[in-house]
């Protein structure tokens, strides 16, 4: 290993140590000291400190809350099938039904 090899991993590896200790995230500590994310991520992958990453607190961490995926379903009693064929359920309630599937798909649309 070179003088200069040698000088950038030290280098490297003490803003690895003090990203770590950071209290804000590894992207702030790069914007704060004037350093690339990617350069950072490149040397914290070469001096295998990935364990050193800094982990989140619960405060951090973003929580995506989701819809109740409950459906109210209305069950019918058996009805045995006419000779005219399968009764089709009520196209009401099927576009209803359509519309509470896709309604989380149609919102992130817009």
């Amino acid at each position: 290993m070179t003088e200069e090899q040698f000088k950038n991993e030290s280098i490297w590896r003490g803003h690895v140590e003090e990203a770590r200790k950071h209290p804000k995230s590894i992207s702030a500590y790069c914007r704060d000291r004037g350093i690339s994310r990617s350069g950072f991520n490149y040397w914290q992958k070469r001096l295998g400190a990935q364990s050193l990453q800094r982990k989140r607190t619960p405060a951090e961490v973003a929580v995506k809350r989701r819809p109740s995926a409950f459906i109210p379903v209305e069950l019918l009693p058996f009805v045995p099938v006419s000779k005219s064929g399968p009764q089709l359920p009520d196209p009401k309630w099927v576009a209803e039904l359509i519309l509470h599937l896709t309604s989380d798909m149609i919102r992130s649309c817009r």
